[in-house]
């Protein structure tokens, strides 16, 4: 046999060999993973008129981490403005701090502060105004044919304060209210068709410091019946700023995670020395007796 064919006969006997081997396949690499210091994290989207202004506090994780998320309860919790401050508390075995009985008269900007040992964030956010629907008139679709869906219309105005303003609204069909909603609608804003809405949020951008009327086309699906919808409620709530781009970016982050050709966002965080949302929605409702 030529020699050259031996010498190639033997690098394979040698590679068969090792690759019997468990190792030969595999390889250990260490990866330095560098410790990170945690930092607070706080969840403070308030809404005026609530009973109790509600707020999360916790902390960042490591990425390896498995531990399950957890709550600080012996940070220093207060929000200070318009010349005071308010302090929030925490119960025993409760997740949330809370300040009951004074959230309904907050008005202007305020300084969201929060110490935990030696770690400090600020926020900072303003109350915007109460914004009431006029002109209200709803108009339900009724049919004795079998359909798919259904298309109410609903009709108002909004009157919009001076400044930049932030709308969330949201249609809801009741039995009776008290009783327990039926339905959350979906809406199309047919007017005005300059206002983009997405996932209930627009704002005053094509009419600032003006009145504008709407109407909106609502969907409801067949197996709700007009007859067992007795109520219509409108629930129109002005954001500040810092709400609405919180909202914008956690709808903009689940279309990313539901679409692979969506480059992925980050949450919209405006807290200084950490990470979370302060801000502040104001709400108005409008209901309506549907006969």
């Amino acid at each position: 046999m030529p020699r050259k064919y031996s010498i190639i006969l033997v690098v394979l006997c040698i590679l068969g060999a090792l690759s019997c081997s468990e190792d030969f396949f595999t390889s250990n690499k260490t990866i330095d993973i560098p410790d990170v210091e945690s930092q607070l994290v706080v969840l403070a989207d308030l809404t005026i008129g609530d009973s109790c202004a509600q707020l999360i506090v916790s902390e960042t994780q490591n990425i390896l981490d498995i531990e399950p998320f957890k709550i600080i309860r012996d940070a220093e919790v207060n929000i200070s403005g318009s010349g005071e401050t308010f302090n929030f508390t925490i119960a025993d075995h409760d997740s949330t701090y809370s300040l009951c009985d004074r959230s309904s008269s907050l008005a202007g900007d305020y300084t969201l502060s929060i110490s935990s040992g030696d770690r400090v964030i600020e926020a900072n956010s303003t109350v915007p105004n109460r914004v009431d629907l006029s002109n209200v008139v709803f108009e339900l679709f009724k049919d004795t044919v079998s359909i798919l869906d259904v298309n109410d219309l609903i009709s108002f105005t909004i009157d919009d304060p001076p400044g930049d303003n932030y709308y969330s609204l949201k249609a809801s069909f009741f039995e009776d209210f008290g009783v327990g909603i039926l339905f959350e609608a979906s809406y199309t804003i047919l007017n005005p068709e300059e206002v983009a809405s997405s996932f209930e949020l627009f704002t005053d951008e094509e009419f600032r410091d003006s009145s504008r009327d709407f109407l909106l086309i609502m969907q409801r699906c067949c197996y709700l019946n007009e007859s067992k919808i007795k109520k219509v409620r409108l629930t129109l709530s002005n954001l500040s700023e810092e709400a609405y781009l919180y909202r914008k970016s956690i709808i903009d982050y689940n279309k990313a995670n539901s679409n692979p050709f969506i480059d992925p966002t980050n949450t919209y965080s405006n807290v200084n020395g950490g990470y979370g949302i302060f801000s502040f929605t104001n709400v108005s409702f409008y209901d309506i007796d549907v006969e």
